[in-house]
């Protein structure tokens, strides 16, 4: 009964796993083809991470790059690294912070959203994690699909009578 019930679990969490990855990717692909424009930074610094984590305060800081960019001749400013629909800032010690921000250059390039242009980012985002993901869910399943198999097969052995191995 146990490897029934995992093998349904596993069936559901490999669900979620193939599912959120479908969603992802489709983000993940909206977000790459937003446009690109020449930015300029204009402060460098870190910050607290204001989302509650799990890691000791020593880890909570950010790094802080504001930039200005214009599209169509309006001047905007930004502030985020990673786009913030679909990551959270990465964060680690001060020093790390420290030098994630200097580590961007004066002029940069800067990703824009075109029906908002005010929405921006400076990092592409990577598809390595949804391809890890895509690969997952499936493991998931065929292992999720041997434990309901072998489950559902003790379970017929221990109720038919008489059988014996």
């Amino acid at each position: 009964m146990q490897s029934i019930i995992a093998g349904i679990f596993g069936l559901a969490m490999a669900s979620v796993i193939i599912w959120n990855s479908f969603v992802q990717w489709g983000n993940v692909s909206r977000l790459n083809s937003w446009k690109a424009t020449e930015g300029k930074v204009i402060e460098r610094g870190t910050f607290r991470v204001t989302h509650s984590t799990l890691s000791v305060s020593a880890f909570q800081h950010a790094p802080l790059v504001k930039y200005v960019y214009k599209v169509n001749g309006q001047e905007f400013t930004g502030d985020a690294i990673l786009p913030k629909h679909i990551q959270l800032p990465e964060h680690s010690t001060v020093e790390w912070a420290q030098a994630r921000a200097a580590s961007f250059p004066d002029d940069l390039t800067v990703y824009y959203n075109p029906e908002n242009p005010s929405d921006s980012f400076l990092v592409p985002v990577s598809r390595k994690t949804l391809y890890i993901m895509l690969i997952a869910g499936p493991v998931v399943v065929l292992f999720s699909l041997f434990l309901l198999i072998s489950g559902i097969g003790q379970t017929i052995k221990s109720a038919a009578p008489g059988v014996s191995e």
